[in-house]
């Protein structure tokens, strides 16, 4: 499920691999993804000018990535990371998961993710 607020990525990844291990034609992942997009992505989604006109899948998920898909620059999401503290009342893996969503948003290296990780771990020492 996606809302149009949780990370676009990793729905996206999720998504194409259960389409894929389904073995879907295109008509059923269009309609695969009107069943899993929930929130201001299912309106999004519902409303006219994301359909006018006529659109494949591809043009579908272009779509979806412009609207929801927004990544900040580096600079910037290195200093809310550098910034960053536990709130009051936040669990320390609420504070964890929210502090590996910001390192990974910054350390994103998709072709070597071992370098990624040790970047990760460096940061945090």
């Amino acid at each position: 499920m996606y809302d149009g607020t949780s990370d676009w990525d990793a729905f996206r990844l999720k998504y194409r691999r259960f389409v894929m291990e389904q073995d879907m034609s295109v008509e059923n992942a269009m309609q695969y993804l009107s069943c899993v997009l929930t929130g201001r992505a299912a309106e999004f989604h519902a409303s006219p000018t994301c359909h006018s006109p006529p659109c494949s899948l591809r043009d579908m998920f272009d779509r979806l990535e412009s609207r929801f898909g927004f990544r900040p620059e580096r600079s910037y999401r290195y200093e809310e990371f550098q910034d960053a503290y536990q709130h009051i009342g936040e669990t320390t893996l609420e504070w964890a998961d929210r502090i590996f969503r910001l390192a990974s948003g910054i350390f994103h290296s998709p072709g070597r993710p071992r370098m990624a990780q040790m970047e990760i771990e460096e940061v945090l020492q």
